[in-house]
């Protein structure tokens, strides 16, 4: 608003992608869990090893604890499901 963007124009942004996306934390998570290569995209063996530090990488990314909790425990058939929306 002050640079100058329209009440209307802004209110409508974020109507759609609230519309888009059911929440848009969690497809964040998931695009920074793939990014740094943590949580889901560990290879199966360590992801219970790294489970503790992937959850402080998200924490310290700034998303709350169940929404860290919800992208680490994804499976790698649901992960397919949640990247083809993004």
């Amino acid at each position: 608003m002050k640079k100058g963007v329209n009440d209307n124009l802004l209110h409508r942004t974020i109507e759609g992608i609230l519309k888009d996306n059911e929440d848009p934390d969690f497809y964040s998570a998931i695009k920074l869990c793939k990014r740094r290569g943590i949580g889901p995209y560990r290879p199966e063996a360590n992801r219970k090893i790294f489970y503790i530090k992937d959850t402080g990488v998200l924490a310290r990314s700034g998303f709350s604890y169940e929404i860290s909790k919800r992208v680490l425990d994804l499976e790698q058939k649901e992960l397919k499901i949640f990247e083809k929306k993004f």
